[in-house]
């Protein structure tokens, strides 16, 4: 029969494979959202980063079919804002997700 383990030794085996899979940065993102891109917060949240052939790819969810349009125009601003958080290029893109 298996062993019992500790809630706290489970999270921290999860944090860690999240840790060496996306890197630090992508805990970050969630955690800082708000003080990150500032008041575009009010407009979308982070859904999910990906990679794909190297490329990072953060893929953000409008809070309301109102701020797509405006989003749309703001992916490129929301990147940098990103990238500037954390000190060098770890996104590449900024894509926006709408649940259907």
């Amino acid at each position: 029969m298996e062993e019992l383990k500790s809630l706290s030794d489970i999270a921290s085996s999860i944090c860690t494979k999240l840790i060496e899979k996306d890197g630090l940065f992508s805990a970050d993102i969630f955690l800082y959202w708000d003080e990150i891109v500032g008041g575009y917060a009010k407009l979308c949240a982070p859904f999910k980063l990906t990679t794909v052939n190297g490329a990072n790819h953060l893929f953000i969810s409008p809070k309301d079919n109102c701020s797509i349009l405006d989003l749309q125009y703001s992916t490129e601003i929301i990147k940098q804002k990103v990238n500037t958080f954390f000190g060098n290029q770890v996104v590449n893109s900024v894509k926006i997700y709408k649940e259907m």
